[in-house]
């Protein structure tokens, strides 16, 4: 009876230091992200405004009479 109380008492321990040192390393990584959104995240909006005349579709002939 002792030593199964025993072992679970070591069970037990080591899930919750083993949960403690999950959770501590988590909160430590979270804490490294830097404050700053990188270039993936960039949300900025282009201010260049897309006019119909700057495009040109696939069925207008090109330059030089040639189809794109």
């Amino acid at each position: 009876m002792r030593r199964e109380r025993r072992r679970r008492h070591i069970l037990a321990a080591l899930v919750t230091v083993l949960f403690t040192l999950a959770i501590l390393i988590g909160l430590w990584v979270l804490n490294q992200v830097p404050a700053k959104p990188g270039v993936i995240f960039d949300d900025t909006v282009s201010t260049r405004q897309d006019t119909s005349r700057d495009r040109v579709l696939p069925s207008e002939p090109g330059p030089a009479g040639q189809r794109r």
